[in-house]
């Protein structure tokens, strides 16, 4: 089993890649699309503006990449944090962008009058247990959160966890498939960030 990290110039990729070392995983960073046909698993990390993001994967060639091997091979990927939020629909961070289209959906500012944004350190969240990224995890999950646009999901049932934000429940992670996604970073959640990793490698 090897797990291709997409290097798009974008994402906390060293972040990712040492602690999928660590857990003995074989992984590799995928500079070129073409890399992407030869691992088995795919994580997409994210970090900066949804445009940005979207266009970084249109210059360096990536986006139909992921589209074959996500939508037509059909493997497992596991966006990451902004790697999570381009897979929805549309983006409104600056100006209106189109996402992968995967999860339907809009990327969209939090806003609150109580807590700051961006919202930055470790949520509580409500998950479901049936999802794969939390098989046998125990009943309060903590995950580190960096982020001040959130997810909202045209279909609920894609939505695995969340946390609440003021008065309102953030998208934590989404499943439809072989595609994931956390909005926090297993990476940089301590054991059960690297319990979550397992799961989905597993």
């Amino acid at each position: 089993m090897k797990v291709g990290i997409v290097n798009y110039g974008m994402g906390n990729v060293f972040s990712v890649e040492n602690t999928l070392t660590y857990l003995g995983v074989d992984n590799i960073l995928c500079s070129q699309p073409e890399e992407l046909y030869q691992v088995d698993k795919i994580i997409l990390p994210g970090v900066g503006a949804f445009k940005d993001c979207m266009n970084a994967l249109h210059t360096k060639n990536f986006y139909k990449a992921l589209n074959d091997n996500v939508l037509v091979k059909k493997k497992e990927i596991l966006g990451i944090c902004l790697g999570m939020q381009i897979m929805a629909t549309t983006g409104f961070e600056g100006e209106e962008t189109k996402g992968l289209g995967w999860i339907q959906g809009e990327v969209v500012k939090m806003h609150s009058l109580v807590q700051k944004t961006p919202n930055i350190g470790w949520e509580e969240i409500e998950y479901n247990s049936t999802s794969k990224l939390y098989k046998a995890m125990p009943k309060t999950l903590e995950f580190y959160f960096i982020h001040s646009y959130a997810m909202q999901c045209t279909k609920d049932y894609m939505v695995t966890g969340s946390y609440a934000f003021d008065d309102q429940y953030i998208t934590a992670s989404i499943e439809h498939e072989n595609i994931y996604g956390t909005q926090y970073h297993p990476e940089k959640s301590s054991d059960l960030g690297k319990d979550i990793l397992l799961n989905f490698i597993d």
